[in-house]
């Protein structure tokens, strides 16, 4: 069986491969946020966030990936496909 951490490193690649872009207004400015449907068990969901990869609502059907996350999705994609 692979490990906890593992397992997120793997969830969070296959998140950020599955995202989008989509532009929001937050208190009248413009900003860009990656987004990912929650397609992962709750439990890696809930750890990801905890380790500040996503932020997470429990209302929403999408996550946003921080920046933090991205930059360690970024590694792993290199790590995984060269």
């Amino acid at each position: 069986m692979a490990k906890k951490e593992d397992i997120e490193d793997l969830a969070l690649l296959l998140l950020y491969l599955s995202s989008w872009q989509e532009t929001l207004k937050l208190n009248n400015t413009k900003i860009t946020a990656t987004k990912a449907w929650k397609n992962i068990r709750f439990e890696i969901l809930d750890s990801l966030n905890e380790k500040n990869m996503i932020n997470s609502s429990k209302t929403s059907k999408s996550i946003f990936l921080t920046e933090e996350g991205i930059k360690k999705a970024k590694e792993l994609e290199k790590i995984f496909f060269g």
